[in-house]
């Protein structure tokens, strides 16, 4: 089946050089744009499904030339594009968020074991002088380069990330998918390789977080593809896959989803983002932690109140039991300043303003509610079937029917 592919695609890239070449002969610069960047991918997919290691390397070779020219011959006449939806102008500027420090760690993020273990095995001793000799001489394996939290919305998979690139103490670059696309032809996949060369620059390990990455990166079986974001898709499997290995051997990909199943299935295969990790919802202890967490400062909570919060909000993400405890403050600041309106000394408002009892935990939650639907559960559950997806707390379902 891949040799058949391969000699299909080999007879679509002469198909797009012959047009190239006529678009050329024409001046018709928006054509040859187009069909270079066509044979382009041609070539990437043919090192897709080779099996030689030197074929691979020739055919992404080349693949990398043909977007280069398509860059030059576009850079040379933007001209050709001003009047099209496709062309490089009014693109919106890459918004970057980069910091040597997040101000997050493993502490602040409650429960995901099987992450943290994860990370100080592979990243934090890896990178550990007093561990350097494990690893040498290609020891300990390869280093995952790429790893995808996926989960419900709202289970915490960007403060985990953040935390992750403390513990690591790498440089953290952050950015959201939509930041990255663009509807302009080529803009999509120059704001790829903007991000990661940006990175590589600094020579220093550095942790790339994609949120939504499913928009960036949707499956090109789809039937509502356009031919802009499947080619958005080709470059940043050529970025992952690094022509230059030593640039690239000191960025680590960190990508979130709440829709997995919505990724096309070359980004998320082993030696790209093939570490997958499910970011669940809290069970009844970490919901307990959670809210202690949020009111461990300036507040006394009766262990009544703690209690009830506690089994009354099962379902609910780690950003539901922040909305609650926010909620929950705004209701005792108002016994407080009911406590000021009456007359009642300093400290007494204070006591007031400060304690959490069970009253105030019925009120709240009285008018809250979980934000997790079952269409987005059945989602997940499609996606784990479809790729055999192992977690540690088993599939999705099972989870939730577990859930205490």
């Amino acid at each position: 089946m891949a040799d058949r592919r391969i000699a299909d695609l080999e007879r679509e890239f002469n198909q797009y050089i012959q047009r190239a070449a006529e678009a050329k002969d024409k001046s018709d610069f928006y054509n040859l744009v187009i069909n270079l960047r066509k044979a382009g991918d041609c070539m990437h997919e043919m090192g897709e499904l080779s099996s030689d290691l030197g074929e691979k390397y020739k055919y992404q070779k080349r693949a990398q030339e043909y977007r280069q020219k398509a860059d030059a011959w576009q850079s040379a006449h933007p001209e050709a594009f001003a009047n099209t939806t496709q062309g490089p102008r009014q693109s919106k500027a890459l918004k970057i968020e980069s910091s040597g420090s997040t101000g997050t760690c493993f502490d602040d993020v409650v429960g995901c074991d099987d992450v943290k273990n994860f990370v100080r095995t592979e990243y934090i001793r890896r990178f550990d002088e007093k561990y350097k000799i494990v690893f040498a001489d290609g020891r300990g394996g390869d280093l995952q380069r790429g790893m995808l939290l996926y989960g419900l919305p709202g289970t915490g998979k960007t403060m985990l990330a953040r935390a992750i690139a403390t513990e690591v103490k790498a440089d953290f670059i952050a950015v959201k998918a939509s930041d990255l696309k663009d509807k302009f032809y080529g803009d999509t996949e120059k704001k790829i390789q903007e991000l990661y060369d940006q990175a590589a620059e600094k020579g220093v390990l550095t942790i790339i977080f994609i949120d939504e990455i499913e928009t960036l990166l949707p499956s090109r079986s789809g039937t509502d593809i356009q031919n802009y974001e499947a080619s958005a898709v080709t470059q940043f499997l050529a970025v992952l896959d690094g022509f230059e290995k030593e640039k690239m051997s000191k960025i680590i990909t960190i990508a979130a989803s709440n829709y997995p199943g919505r990724i096309d299935p070359a980004a998320i295969r082993p030696g790209r983002i093939g570490k997958w990790f499910r970011v669940d919802l809290p069970d009844v202890e970490l919901r307990k932690k959670l809210i202690q967490k949020r009111f461990e400062k300036g507040y006394t909570m009766e262990a009544d109140a703690l209690e009830y919060l506690a089994r009354n909000t099962k379902g609910y993400s780690s950003a539901d039991i922040v909305s609650l405890c926010n909620g929950l403050k705004s209701s005792i600041s108002e016994n407080g300043m009911d406590a000021v309106d009456k007359g009642y000394s300093e400290d007494m408002v204070l006591a007031i303003s400060s304690k959490v009892v069970r009253d105030d935990a019925e009120k709240v939650l009285r008018t809250s509610n979980s934000s997790v639907s079952m269409t987005s559960v059945r989602e997940l559950a499609k996606f784990e079937e479809d790729y055999n997806c192992k977690c540690a707390a088993g599939n999705i379902m099972e989870f939730m029917m577990k859930l205490s």
